[in-house]
């Protein structure tokens, strides 16, 4: 019997190709499912820091009080909240304002959300 040349893969290299195919795909996936994770996470953060960032201005510009806040809703962006704590400083007749936002948690859910807030610190006699 004369051998010629070989024409084709064998079964074994079809196999194979075919788990690496299907292996890389997993991986690749896999990494698609962490990327949207990851960057919906980064947009929860924006997001916070810019509520936090919003409602400190509105302190420091005077348009709101200079009051503790507890769990508030934020009007532009339903399901989130925010909150505000004032202390005072050593330095008399300035207040640090402490803000932070988050999603709303609902009874019996677990807080997963990433936390944003922003510092501040304004004259108490203004």
């Amino acid at each position: 019997m004369i051998l010629g040349r070989r024409r084709g893969f064998s079964l074994l290299e079809v196999l194979l190709a075919t788990s690496i195919l299907i292996g890389s795909a997993v991986v690749l996936l896999e990494l698609a499912t962490i990327g949207g994770r990851h960057a919906s996470t980064a947009r929860d953060l924006t997001k916070s820091q810019l509520i936090c960032q919003s409602k400190l201005s509105e302190v420091l510009a005077h348009v709101a009080p200079i009051e503790p806040v507890r769990a508030m809703p934020v009007d532009e962006e339903p399901g989130w909240v925010y909150w505000i704590d004032v202390q005072p400083l050593k330095q008399p007749g300035l207040m640090l304002l402490e803000v932070n936002a988050a999603p709303r948690v609902e009874a019996g859910q677990t807080d997963g959300a990433v936390h944003a807030h922003a510092l501040g610190a304004r004259p108490a006699n203004e």
